[in-house]
């Protein structure tokens, strides 16, 4: 029934012993599942820990990869599988010899990674590239996710299934039941799939264990992954999905584009109504289509320094038409960044793989640069147009070969992108990656064209890891639908590390060195950037990394506008960085860091010039009770001119968020943030900002698509409004807060599946 490979076990329906694992290099796990005449008794197991699941196979031998790669997991696990017509099963019974220390707390979905979870994975294509990621704390709150072997796990996936838990006498149990519906696979029960199950046990040494053995030696989980058979007359059925949605508002806003000047809309209202649209076509692909698509985030993004940047900030996408199958359209080269997207109306999208090939299209408008423009500009109302398509095709075991197509139409001219990219495995440690992409933009009188590229090496090992790469981004590229901040640029990139293990209080220690140099097109050598670090893990989930970074930053008259010539700088820094879970009730994380940078925002006619830097980032975490989290925020950034003696501006963020998760479904949050730049009008051309930010939320979710949200949020700054001279209005700053704008809000949506 089952070749077996280090780290295996199984017991069949005769709860025989698990064979002894085979030393065999190379070989692979398997396991043969059957069907059962319905989901576990999840209860008979909780009252007896010991009992079989009758017609389920057992699964158990896990083994240790942290702290120790290969060792026998420190507590038992084991994992009872199944499928019937509808679901596929796995029941994981966690033995814990200190129940009373299991991490198990009543938390938003997906926010369980300090808590004991178990992990499965499905890959139900078998190809060892990508897999389904169910996950579960001990109380069952579900976090999902897209693994993708070239690129981790991708959370903003998100499925319907069920999960049910128990803490027991002697430990946990955890049910999953995966609906077929919510995966593709063919159905050919010819067919195998891979499968991969974890636990994570945070406490004390901060234990992951595996079966079958996932080592760190190897890179990859799926390569490592066991053969799942014996699915037999099962399909992803009929999958046709609606969703509804309706969201109302009453709200103030400060209205900058109104004539005469900006203004407050105060007393305004807002409904709107719109639907999503699933079907999935031959169990392999699937065609959503939108329409006045619900892009609202009842989530902020997490707080960002944004003051004396030099180039883009890059903020993660959350809205969930874009969010679901982006693995397949992300590249090394950004050329397709979703959040270029700001306000559609209209939008397609057509995703899946059969056999080797992976194809993807995305077709969606925008409304936003028409609602931007200047009033009466030959640009108002009128929307821009994306474009995408992608296709992958595996070679061999572990690579692939892709192409990519991005374009962005608008009155203003007409932008396209396309290219290849692929990636080879070579062994267990070593792979290479590169793409090539070309642009044209059509600007009305001018049309440019540009190409860039990307190359890299990296080697994964459990002491020694490299990464190395080379990008070449042309003057002319430009990507108007991806994120790519900077062009101009020969960028060549080292990174080695090297960890010894000694695997017990402190797991383990090692140097790191990142090397980064970067010319432009004309051969001048614009930045030098040679970093030295230490790092210590310690047992608890505790690191510390000491870092010292020397650079040399160029800036030519086209990066300022005050300089007349290239003109150099020194800059580096100290970073030392510090994180700690091992109290389930605190958690620390932040870094210090301090030494010189550029002062990018001089006053009008200066030169930037080197300035002292501080800036703290910290955050702390607190779990006073099962159901309360409480996450703090503290940025803290100052710049000062040595040669003035004088502070250039301090910037400060301060965020906390406090979640009471009343059930599974049912929760209150709110979210406090302050924000202050304060500035010397003799050194900055920066305003002195200030901005106060309150919401309040309450959410029953029953599913990522079902769910009612109502909120009340609040905002000041210290603005208001001044007469101009000719009549007209503009802002103007002030000491002190004034609120400039509030909302209530009703927001709800249905998945209706069929």
């Amino acid at each position: 029934m089952m070749g077996e490979a280090p780290g295996s076990g199984f017991r069949g329906r005769d709860g025989a012993p698990p064979q002894q694992a085979a030393e065999t290099p190379g070989d692979r796990a398997r396991v043969r599942v059957a069907r059962v005449a319905g989901p576990p008794d999840l209860d008979a197991l909780s009252d007896a820990p010991g009992t079989e699941l009758d017609g389920f196979v057992a699964v158990d031998g896990f083994i240790q990869q942290v702290p120790t790669d290969g060792r026998d997991a420190t507590d038992p696990t084991t994992v009872y599988l199944g499928y019937d017509d509808d679901a596929f099963y796995a029941v994981f019974v966690a033995t814990d010899r200190a129940p009373d220390r299991i991490r198990a707390r009543m938390a938003p979905r997906e926010n369980i990674g300090d808590d004991d979870f178990v992990t499965l994975m499905l890959d139900t294509d078998d190809d060892r590239r990508r897999a389904y990621a169910f996950r579960s704390n001990p109380r069952g709150i579900q976090w999902d996710a897209l693994w993708t072997e070239d690129q981790g796990f991708d959370t903003s996936f998100d499925a319907v299934w069920r999960s049910d838990a128990r803490l027991t006498a002697t430990g946990y149990v955890v049910s999953f039941a995966i609906p077929f519906k919510s995966l593709r696979f063919e159905a050919d029960e010819a067919s195998a799939w891979g499968v991969v199950l974890s636990r994570d046990t945070p406490r004390d040494q901060g234990e992951v264990a595996y079966w079958p053995r996932v080592s760190s030696e190897v890179q990859g989980i799926l390569t490592q992954s066991a053969e799942l058979r014996g699915l037999a007359a099962v399909a992803p059925g009929r999958n046709i999905q609606l969703i509804p949605y309706t969201n109302g508002r009453a709200f103030r806003v400060l209205d900058e584009r109104a004539e005469g000047g900006p203004r407050f809309r105060d007393g305004e209202t807002e409904l709107e109504i719109g639907a999503d649209f699933k079907a999935v076509l031959d169990d392999r692909f699937v065609v959503d289509l939108t329409a006045n698509p619900d892009f609202s985030q009842v989530e902020s993004d997490q707080p960002q320094v944004t003051v004396n940047q030099r180039f883009e900030l890059f903020f993660p996408e959350r809205r969930p038409f874009f969010t679901e199958n982006a693995d397949q359209f992300r590249t090394p080269i950004d050329v397709l960044f979703t959040r270029r997207i700001a306000d559609p109306r209209l939008g397609a999208r057509f995703t899946g793989k059969t056999g080797p090939w992976a194809i993807g299209a995305l077709a969606i408008d925008d409304e936003s640069p028409g609602a931007l423009a200047p009033l009466g500009s030959p640009l108002e109302g009128e929307r821009a147009w994306f474009a995408v398509a992608r296709v992958n095709r595996d070679i061999g075991t572990f690579s692939r070969l892709g192409a990519i197509y991005a374009g962005r139409e608008f009155v203003d001219g007409d932008n396209h992108v396309g290219g290849l990219d692929g990636r080879v495995r070579f062994d267990d440690h070593w792979t290479a990656s590169g793409q090539l992409v070309a642009s044209a933009t059509d600007g009305g009188e001018e049309t440019r064209s540009g190409t860039a590229a990307s190359a890299s090496l990296s080697r994964s090992g459990r002491q020694f890891s490299y990464f190395g790469s080379y990008t070449d981004i042309g003057p002319d590229f430009e990507a108007r639908a991806g994120f790519v901040p900077r062009t101009d640029q020969r960028r060549m990139s080292h990174f080695a590390s090297y960890f010894f293990r000694p695997e017990k209080t402190l797991i383990s220690w090692g140097p790191e060195v990142f090397i980064v140099r970067l010319w432009d097109h004309a051969g001048n050598l614009l930045d030098e950037i040679t970093e030295a670090s230490l790092e210590w893990s310690f047992v608890g989930g505790s690191d510390i990394e000491v870092n010292y970074r020397v650079a040399t930053d160029r800036l030519r008259p086209t990066d300022h506008p005050s300089l007349s010539r290239t003109r150099a700088y020194d800059v580096g820094f100290w970073d030392i960085e510090y994180e700690t879970s091992y109290f389930d009730w605190f958690q620390l994380e932040g870094n210090v860091r301090f030494g010189n940078q550029i002062n990018l925002s001089p006053v009008a006619g200066a030169e930037p010039s080197e300035a002292d830097w501080f800036q703290l980032d910290l955050g702390l975490g607190l779990r006073p009770a099962t159901q309360l989290r409480i996450d703090n925020t503290v940025l803290w950034t100052t710049l000062d001119d040595p040669i003035a003696g004088e502070r250039v501006f301090t910037d400060r963020i301060l965020r906390t968020r406090w979640n009471w998760q009343f059930t599974r479904e049912l929760s209150i949050r709110a979210i406090v943030q302050y924000d202050r730049t304060s500035t010397s009008a003799a050194l900055t051309s920066l305003e002195p900002r200030e901005n106060l930010n309150a919401d309040l939320l309450v959410t029953y979710r029953v599913n990522p698509w079902t769910a009612i949200y109502a909120g009340v949020n609040a905002n000041g700054q210290n603005i208001e409004l001044v007469d101009a001279p000719g009549g007209d209005r503009r802002i103007q700053r002030v000491d002190g807060l004034r609120s400039d704008a509030h909302q209530f809000f009703l927001k709800a949506s249905y998945l209706l599946r069929f």
